[in-house]
């Protein structure tokens, strides 16, 4: 009697008993450590993309800054010795000098800014090192260059050039700063 009741309170415990399906522990384990890996990735890549669109490129998350761009100012007035012969007005002045020496660069400078003659003026940087072939100290000037081969300065030197052809030399310092020191007509 004592086994029957046994096997019925087993029957008992055995039917009331939720089945769990068997997965293996270690299957289980896999998968939730590959899914926990996968969020710390996405997390730290969502994290990365942030800091760099934030701090690195400043450009992420900005909306209220307008974008703007600035023209670039050009100065048609400062010409390469390359160009001197070829500009298009027929009669033109072009004064040669080098803005890195320290005599004359302020006097030199202070005239091309400030002239207001009728005659197109245009100045060439000699320090610039597309033109420094073309000046040289220890040189003598060619005075009547036919064209931008032929020119050799050796300090500032007004040239005044007619219909391609130079008209006029003027190297004597007073002289280019009475040319260029017009007061403007009234």
């Amino acid at each position: 009697m004592k086994k029957k009741q046994k096997q019925q309170q087993t029957k008992k415990f055995d039917s009331k008993e939720i089945k769990q399906v068997n997965y293996s522990d270690e299957d289980y384990k896999v998968i939730r450590s590959f899914f926990i890996v996968l969020a710390i990735v996405l997390v730290l890549l969502a994290s990365l993309f942030f800091l760099n669109g934030k701090y690195v490129t400043k450009d992420q998350f900005q909306d209220d800054v307008p974008t703007t761009t600035k023209a670039v100012n050009y100065d048609e007035s400062v010409i390469l010795v390359d160009q001197m012969f070829s500009i298009k007005d027929d009669e033109y002045m072009v004064l040669l000098y080098d803005t890195t020496d320290n005599t004359n660069n302020l006097l030199y400078n202070k005239l091309a800014n400030s002239y207001t003659g009728k005659t197109p003026f245009y100045s060439v940087d000699l320090s610039n090192a597309m033109n420094k072939k073309y000046y040289d100290k220890s040189k003598e000037d060619n005075q009547n260059p036919t064209k931008p081969s032929e020119v050799m300065v050796k300090g500032p030197r007004l040239f005044v050039i007619k219909k391609g052809q130079v008209t006029s030399f003027i190297s004597d310092e007073a002289e280019i700063v009475k040319l260029l020191s017009v007061k403007p007509e009234k």
